[in-house]
C-alpha cells in the first residue's frame, strides 16, 4: 500500500504505465492518447455557446466533431486522478502560486500572467502541429 501512497512515484513504473496505456489506446480507438485535441474540443464547444453552429462550419470542427469524447474524458481523469493521489499521499494543499513558479517569476501577477500565456501559446501550438499530444 505504500507504493499508492507514495508523494513521488518512480518515472520507471509511470513510464510502463503511460506506455500500455497508449497500447491500449491504440488498439480500441486506433488513436493515440493526448489531450490537446479535447482542449481545442473545448475551446470549439465554448465558442459554439457564443456563434451557435457556425461554428462547426470550420474546417478544423468538420474533422474534430465537438463532443465529449474519450480523450476529453481522459483529461477529465487526469485532473481527478492528480487530486485523488496528492490526497492519498497528503501532499494535497491550496495554493495560490506555488513555491517554485514565485521563485521563477517573482510576485508580479502580470509577470506571471505573461509568462504563462506565451507559455501556453507555444505548448497549444506546438501539440496541434503535432497533431495532438501525449
Amino acid at each position: 500500500m505504500d507504493f499508492w501512497t507514495a508523494v513521488r512515484w518512480t518515472p520507471y513504473a509511470v513510464g510502463i504505465g503511460i506506455g500500455i496505456l497508449s497500447w491500449a489506446s491504440f488498439f480500441i480507438s486506433r488513436k493515440p492518447i493526448g489531450g490537446s485535441t479535447a482542449f481545442a474540443k473545448t475551446s470549439g464547444m465554448i465558442e459554439k455557446l457564443f456563434l451557435g453552429e457556425k461554428t462547426e462550419s470550420k474546417p478544423y470542427y468538420r474533422k474534430e466533431k465537438l463532443s465529449v469524447d474519450w480523450q476529453w474524458m481522459l483529461v477529465g481523469g487526469i485532473i481527478i486522478g492528480a487530486f485523488i493521489s496528492a490526497s492519498l499521499s497528503g501532499d494535497f494543499e491550496w495554493q495560490w502560486v506555488p513555491s517554485v513558479w514565485a521563485a521563477a517569476f517573482g510576485e508580479d501577477p502580470l509577470l506571471r500572467v505573461g509568462a504563462s500565456l506565451i507559455g501556453g501559446v507555444f505548448l497549444g501550438f506546438g501539440a496541434r502541429w503535432a497533431d495532438g499530444c501525449t
